[in-house]
């Protein structure tokens, strides 16, 4: 099986902070590719029990007329819910589906607590701090590329690949955001991240 998020298309979403209406349409995407328990009747009862309990969950997840921390807790037990299925069937049919499907739901519930707490996409401990939005690029030397995210959390993305001097890291945002990056960083990188507007077309080269 094709890992889910392998087939969602992110783009419509990603110059957006996360929303609810996100959340809605990740969930459904990962409910029509959980198999269907009714195929699997033969199977461990535990293990069908455990799938059928995921079923269930989703659909929490999918109803925005749920209190907004009820769809935290839904997305949180159906990625739970589905790393149980993973060890309950481990290496037979449900648990490699679970495992297939783990990074997508992992990914739910990262959004649904960003989309419930008003976090940008790269929240993670505390607030957001400030309106603008930040991407980190890192070049190392293969680039990878961040959702944008506020300048608080954008700097903790930045400190988070600094592997010793070994990697460049540049920030893509609006002048002002990217300044405020560079303070909050206060010199822990070195060399100190680049800033451009828009995507380098190139690697830039190392200080």
């Amino acid at each position: 099986m094709t890992d889910a998020l392998h087939t969602y298309d992110h783009a419509r979403w990603q110059d957006r902070d996360p929303s609810l209406p996100e959340v809605v349409d990740l969930a459904r995407h990962l409910a029509a590719r959980l198999p269907d328990p009714a195929q699997h009747t033969g199977r461990d009862q535990a293990a069908v029990h455990q799938l059928i309990a995921v079923v269930k969950l989703l659909p929490i997840v999918s109803d925005t007329g749920q209190h907004p921390q009820a769809i935290e807790t839904a997305a949180k037990a159906a990625h739970n819910g589905l790393e149980i299925l993973r060890q309950l069937d481990y290496h037979q049919p449900l648990g490699d589906a679970a495992n297939d499907l783990l990074p997508t739901s992992a990914f739910l519930y990262r959004l649904a607590h960003r989309a419930v707490n008003g976090l940008c996409r790269l929240g993670g401990s505390g607030d957001c701090v400030g309106d603008g939005r930040v991407r980190v690029f890192v070049y190392d030397p293969f680039r990878t590329e961040s959702e944008p995210g506020c300048p608080g959390h954008a700097a903790d993305e930045a400190r988070r690949w600094d592997h010793g001097h070994t990697v460049e890291v540049v920030l893509i945002g609006q002048p002002d955001h990217t300044r405020d990056v560079l303070l909050r960083l206060d010199g822990d990188l070195n060399p100190a991240p680049r800033c451009y507007t828009t995507p380098p077309d190139e690697k830039p080269r190392t200080r």
